[in-house]
């Protein structure tokens, strides 16, 4: 790319704030491509300076219109020379700041034309990963409509807001209670102000395992709770859990709703503890013991009446009926979601 210019100002200026630059690639020996008496005329940009500030004040910009160029006003007021192109092959500089009606960052109206545009790179990040820079971003997928709104100069985004399920907490932390008959925390998570609406469905799962080798059954308690109030409390009583070597499986599925208003609840589910039965690989095997050898319960809760238009704490919370050293409970994984429709 030639690197010369002859920049000669057409004294027609549009206005006493605007004037035409011709932009004129010159060779390694100064003289226009095609001959000395031909021109070759590459870019006429208007070069705006705010009102009420002299026209080629420094800070002021110029762009060429046939190649991503950007000039910025250097030195000299209302002189040809003093320009100093911004960036370069390979590299940017740090970015020019837009001048408004003094020398302080801000708005221009004389940047802002309907009979022009200027390149603007917008930086995308991913989860606060740099990913790229372009002048036009692209809205995907089926839930997203972009259409101009020319009435309001803008441009408008909808995002469906309906038939979709958002994940927002994910614990893959063990939690193990051992020898003690206190009820204990397995699980929470901080459902946000207004994340319920008026109809949404919270769903939490649950995994664990669960081992008693004490040589008796044992027995055990299952809460749940929103925002401080028991939605399910229970002991199992006299379904106690045979002894066994084997290591028994353990799911909860639990649903909360929002009943057509944001302080309304019920909830339901199931949660079980499975036979003791080895599986080829994995915890919990297929076996007909398990129809006499397993534990478990499809839970309903008590309608119940939380104000989820505020921030609300969910948790789930086990207690064995002894303590003691041979009997183990353990919270493997726990995530949480929210039904959109």
């Amino acid at each position: 790319m030639p690197s010369n210019y002859d920049i000669t100002e057409i004294k027609d200026g549009i206005s006493a704030q605007r004037f035409i630059h011709r932009i004129t690639d010159l060779d390694e020996d100064g003289l226009a491509f095609g001959g000395a008496t031909t021109d070759q005329v590459v870019a006429e940009g208007i070069i705006g300076s705010p009102e009420g500030r002299a026209l080629g004040s420094p800070g002021d910009l110029r762009y060429r219109q046939d190649v991503p160029q950007v000039w910025q006003k250097i030195t000299g007021i209302r002189t040809i020379t003093g320009w100093q192109l911004v960036g370069g092959v390979g590299s940017f500089e740090a970015p020019v700041a837009v001048r408004g009606g003094s020398d302080l960052p801000g708005d221009s109206a004389l940047l802002v034309r309907a009979d022009h545009r200027h390149r603007l790179e917008v930086e995308g990040s991913d989860e606060g990963v740099a990913i790229g820079a372009r002048p036009r971003l692209n809205f995907t997928g089926s839930g997203v409509v972009v259409a101009d709104n020319p009435g309001s100069d803008r441009l408008d985004v909808a995002v469906s807001s309906t038939g979709y399920v958002q994940q927002i907490d994910v614990n893959p932390l063990d939690v193990t209670i051992n020898n003690t008959t206190t009820l204990t925390l397995i699980y929470s998570v901080v459902l946000a102000a207004a994340s319920m609406g008026k109809d949404r469905a919270v769903r939490v799962r649950i995994v664990g395992d669960y081992t008693n080798t004490s040589g008796v059954g044992q027995g055990f308690t299952l809460r749940i709770r929103l925002g401080g109030t028991n939605l399910y409390l229970d002991a199992s009583g006299s379904a106690v859990m045979a002894n066994s070597l084997i290591v028994r499986g353990s799911v909860l599925e639990f649903f909360l709703t929002n009943r057509d208003i944001d302080s309304a609840q019920i909830g339901g589910g199931r949660f079980i503890i499975g036979a003791a039965v080895s599986a080829t690989t994995g915890i919990g095997g297929f076996d007909a013991i398990q129809l006499v050898n397993r534990i478990g319960a499809e839970i309903l809760s008590d309608p119940i009446a939380i104000d989820t238009s505020l921030a609300q704490t969910l948790d789930v919370s086990f207690q064995h009926a002894n303590a003691d050293p041979l009997i183990t409970y353990r919270k493997r994984m726990a995530f949480t979601d929210i039904a959109r429709i």
